[in-house]
This record gives C-alpha cells, structure tokens and sequence, in this order.
C-alpha cells in the first residue's frame, strides 16, 4: 500500500540531493537551498545541501545516532509546519483530551500536528518507565504496542482522519510514548546521560517499536515538548522550555531539533530545523509493457 497521507523527513533530504543531481535546481556553492513542496502535506521543506564542484557533497563526518556511518550534513527547515493534515497545531483546540481505552482505563493524550499529526501520552500512565527498547516488545505479549494502537486509532477519528478505529491509516497520526529526561541503556548498549537530553520517547513504525525516531515525528514531538500544558511539557526539561532547542532521546541515542515557536494570538510555529545526511545508492530503469 502506498500511503499518500504524511511526510518523511529523511526522504526529503534525500529530494534534495536529487534534485541537485539532475538538475532541477542550480548547484551554488558552498552550500544550495532547495525548497521542497510536499504535495501530502502542502508544506515547504528548505533542504541546505552543501555543494562542492557543481555536486552535492555526500562524504562527511557528520553522524547520527541510529543510522549508519557518516556524512554531509544537510540541514532540513520545515517552514509553516503546523496543521500539516488537519489545518491546525492542535487538531482539537484542546492541549490536552481524554481517551477510554479498550479495557476501560482512561488517561490523558495530548494531539498535535506539526509536520506530521501525533499523538502524545506519559509513559507513567500506562505503567511503563518510558527506557523500554525494541526487544521489549517483543517479550510482554504485545501489550504495549496494542496499548499504543489503541490510543492510535483512538487519536485518528478524533483528528477527522477515519469514521472509525478500523478504518484508520497504519501510519498517520504517529503515536508517541514520552517520559522525562532520565539515564538509559541504548540499544547498541552506550548510556544515554539524562542531563545530556530533553526528553525520552518512543513511537511505532506502523506495527513495531521504531528502533530510532522519524524526522517528522521527531519535529512533532519537540513541538509539542514546548507547548504549555501538553503530556510532552510536563516532562520536558526546563533547559528546552528557555532555549527552543529539545534533544530528544530514542532507542539508539539522540535527536536534535530547534523550535522556532511563537504564542502571540494561539500557538504558532514558523519553522523547525533538525540535521540528516543523504546519499544516492542507485540509479536504473525500469521497462514497462506496454497496452
């Protein structure tokens, strides 16, 4: 199935890098913009691609935690990224709502949507420590991960994207599990210093724990870590309420993202910025028959 309703933001950097590579957009040295318009979302991403010999520059040392080896760093801005499927930051008007879940217990979500639709509940309320890594799920019996579907769908018809839980899409809204900062054993065993990040998270890939963190739900998360009175902000340390800028802690370490977050007449955010690396791995063609 191809899905046609989010955004990806590391498919983005690599739009970028593309578009570059064949000549859509002049290369200008040292460094070009490129602005990508994102037909699911209708939103602007600006990709800064560093160039070098009329040629996107792939080899780096710019690393990320939960991908492979290292690159250039690109610098992705999504401009306007607020509302990016339901035309609002906060799909319900509301900071906060209040889910039942299947078996009956009620807890608090918070619902955004910023360059992608979210929704965020504590890790303490759902009786986990928030540290839990992808190889837990794979022992308790699907609990958490169909606790998390739950809130999901529950999330979907409340955002106006399903009639019902049934019909939801398995990949929007995104779900996400946070909890304060606190010190945890990554999944390649390195420890993560709770004075070294904002807050932990944890988000399904469709049916899965992410063994990382997506660009846009990453984006999403840190907006809402800074918007007063979500699930997010109470967790959120008080460094990332002054700074705008949240390091977000998932299963294989780090993620960074700076928040350009305004509240003058209700919660605006005019762009957020966060550091991938792209590079092309193959080119071919494909023969179609014809009618």
């Amino acid at each position: 199935m191809v899905d046609y309703e989010g955004n990806c933001g590391n498919i983005s950097a690599g739009a970028g890098v593309f578009a570059i590579m064949e000549g859509f957009v002049k290369a200008v040295e040292p460094e070009t913009v490129v602005r990508i318009f994102n037909t699911n979302t209708n939103k602007v991403i600006e990709a800064h691609v560093p160039v070098q010999e009329g040629k996107p520059v792939i080899d780096g040392d710019f690393a990320i935690d939960g991908v492979p080896g290292t690159g250039a760093r690109i610098t992705l801005y999504f401009l306007e990224p607020g509302g990016s499927k339901t035309g609002k930051l906060l799909p319900t008007g509301n900071v906060q709502d209040t889910i039942t879940l299947s078996d009956g217990r009620t807890i608090q979500v918070s619902l955004v949507d910023a360059a992608n639709p979210a929704v965020f509940v504590k890790a303490t309320d759902l009786g986990y420590e928030g540290t839990e890594l992808p190889a837990f799920t794979e022992t308790d019996g699907g609990v958490l991960l169909n606790t998390l579907e739950d809130i999901r769908t529950t999330a979907a018809v409340m955002m106006g994207f399903a009639p019902s839980k049934e019909a939801a899409s398995p990949a929007v809204p995104k779900v996400c599990m946070v909890s304060a900062p606190q010190t945890y054993v990554a999944s390649d065993g390195r420890t993560i210093k709770g004075n070294s990040i904002d807050i932990v998270a944890r988000t399904k890939a469709l049916a899965v724990m992410h063994k990382a963190y997506a660009v846009t739900g990453g984006i999403c998360t840190a907006t809402a870590a800074l918007i007063t009175g979500t699930v997010a902000n109470e967790v959120v340390s008080e460094r990332a309420k002054e700074t705008n800028q949240v390091t977000l802690a998932h299963p294989s370490g780090k993620f960074d993202f700076e928040i350009c977050l305004t509240k003058d007449k209700g919660w605006h955010v005019e762009k957020a910025g966060v550091a991938r690396t792209a590079r092309p791995i193959m080119k071919g063609i494909a023969y179609v028959k014809g009618e």
